[in-house]
């Protein structure tokens, strides 16, 4: 029991422990995306007010004329702020929304520098943006204005079929991104770069901790703690997360997970020795009391024990004891009855051979009184009748198959005398088999049961086969009448029967007309060789009927 639950307890910590692992990843990769996502909305809704602004009929109307070569008056151009005020509105984290054209000089607000000089890259980026299609490209901080974020769209011209007429730099406070870093806890670092690995935002200050080293591998080492890394970048923005979960912190569960198996397995450990013991003792008790009885069985007192324990192995223990006891009782009287039978048995056959003795003598008299009367035909039929009694009786159990188709032909001889030119019959067998010992008398009662029910009842001559022959390791005896055959009803009792247990053939014998015969052959088969060997019978209504006596090749003995 201990043993079980030590390995129980080892093998919940195995399982539990990656599983909690698995779980603190998984919590590192949703949170990752969960920010992500944050910043993606704050920026979405930002870029679908932007591009309202610019598709502004007045403001494209303005870009349009300006791309034609004409020139906007300044109250034109002054016009152009509180549309775009309104649109902010919508929008309070869009801090100013800017509007260029195609040269880069400043539409509204008027006042603003070009875009050449307040973005040093503004050459390689209207390439960039020529390839976006109007989408809102985000450049991360202003390198003027740090607490800004920037990005730039190119500016397409509905009225011009989509050519490109400006540009619009929109800006936002860089504390829009403290939203992203709600609900998270405070031990948790939160570190965005931008397409170029500048730091846009971090919860904490971590100095000279970089991109390169924030995504470098899973695990880094800060200030003598450790973090896990998870890093994400936005389809978005090309921006980088990056998110530092301390150790301990994923730990914790793994942590307070083995104190409480250590503690639950002190106690169990404990409670496992009381509790064996509180339930051992009444089951040692009654299985030394039970030990007591058997102790007296074996120095031969076989008495029942009729104790009934409360502890239920005890109780079935002496339960089986009992029974034995009780078996050993039957088998002792089994055999003393068996031992009763054979001892009248044997007294029988005494009886039984001091009669034939008078008869064989009183027949071999009757063949000589024949023989000398010229009656030769009758006195052979006598001897054939002598010989039959005396094979009939002997004590063998077993007889060459040539004697067991001698016997078969003295029957059929006597049978032929009875019904006469009713019958033919003819036995086929190797000389190869005829030493080879067999059950005695399993021929004679299928031939007896042939003529009594198959030719006898005929009203045409019939005819008997008998082949012996080798099958595979098999010897097969075959038994085949020409006569009235039986029914299918008849057939496929007869052939349930031979399939049933012995104790089932008894209890059918005694409602059974026909077929006694079969059974007590098959079952003299059964018993001696198997349930493999045995009888098999088939037959037709008319067509004659067969029957196969199959014995195994491995048990022939030869004299």
């Amino acid at each position: 029991m201990l043993f079980g639950i030590l390995l129980g307890g080892f093998i919940a910590y195995r399982n539990i422990v990656p599983m909690l692992d698995r779980d603190a990843q998984s919590y590192s990769r949703n949170l990752a995306t969960q920010i992500n996502g944050r910043l993606e909305a704050l920026l979405i809704q930002a870029d679908t007010v932007a591009l309202q602004a610019v598709m502004d009929n007045t403001i494209q109307a303005d870009l349009t004329s300006m791309l034609s070569g004409g020139q906007l008056s300044l109250d034109r151009k002054l016009d152009a702020g509180p549309i775009l005020n309104r649109y902010m509105a919508f929008a309070p984290l869009i801090q100013s929304i800017e509007i260029y054209n195609g040269n880069g000089e400043p539409y509204a607000p008027v006042y603003k520098l070009t875009l050449a000089s307040q973005l040093s890259n503004f050459t390689s980026l209207s390439t960039q943006l020529s390839e976006t299609t109007g989408k809102l490209f985000w450049l991360g901080l202003d390198s003027a204005q740090q607490n800004e974020l920037i990005a730039l769209r190119e500016i397409m011209l509905l009225d011009s079929d989509g050519t490109p007429g400006g540009y619009e730099l929109v800006r936002l406070h860089v504390s829009v991104l403290n939203e992203i870093s709600r609900d998270v806890s405070d031990d948790t670092m939160i570190r965005l770069y931008d397409q170029t690995g500048n730091l846009i935002h971090a919860n904490h200050e971590m100095n000279g901790l970089g991109l390169e080293e924030a995504v470098r591998s899973d695990l880094i080492d800060w200030n003598g703690q450790s973090f896990r890394v998870v890093h994400h970048i936005s389809h978005l923005t090309g921006w980088t997360l990056a998110i530092m979960i301390p150790i301990q912190k994923i730990n914790e569960p793994i942590e307070k997970l083995q104190y409480s198996l250590t503690l639950a397995g002190i106690i169990s450990v404990g409670l496992a020795i009381l509790l064996s013991y509180w339930i051992s003792l009444p089951i040692t008790k009654s299985i030394y009391q039970v030990r007591k009885i058997m102790q007296k069985a074996r120095r031969g007192q076989l008495t029942p024990n009729p104790v009934q324990y409360v502890n239920r192995e005890a109780n079935e223990l002496n339960m089986s004891y009992n029974k034995m006891v009780n078996d050993i009782h039957q088998l002792i009287e089994i055999g003393y009855q068996k031992e009763l039978a054979q001892h009248r048995a044997e007294i029988k056959t005494l009886h039984a051979q001091i009669h034939p003795h008078f008869l064989y003598n009183t027949l071999e008299a009757i063949n000589w009184i024949l023989r000398e009367q010229g009656q030769n035909q009758t006195a052979s039929l006598i001897l054939d009748l002598s010989e039959l009694f005396r094979y009939s009786i002997s004590s063998s159990e077993f007889a060459t198959l040539e004697q067991e188709l001698t016997h078969v032909k003295r029957f059929l001889a006597l049978i032929h005398m009875r019904i006469d030119e009713k019958l033919d019959w003819m036995v086929e067998a190797s000389p190869n088999l005829m030493a080879i010992e067999i059950p005695k008398l399993i021929i004679q009662p299928i031939v007896e049961n042939a003529v009594q029910h198959g030719i006898e009842p005929s009203l045409h001559p019939g005819s008997i086969r008998i082949l012996a022959t080798e099958i595979d390791e098999y010897l097969d005896i075959i038994v085949t009448d020409t006569g009235i055959g039986c029914t299918i009803e008849t057939l496929t009792l007869l052939q349930n029967l031979l399939l049933q247990p012995p104790q089932l053939n008894d209890s059918f014998q005694g409602s059974m007309k026909t077929g006694i015969g079969l059974l007590n052959v098959h079952r003299r088969i059964q018993m001696q060789y198997g349930d493999s060997y045995g009888l098999s019978i088939d037959s037709s209504k008319p067509g004659g009927t067969t029957v196969r006596i199959r014995l195994p090749k491995p048990t022939f003995r030869k004299r």
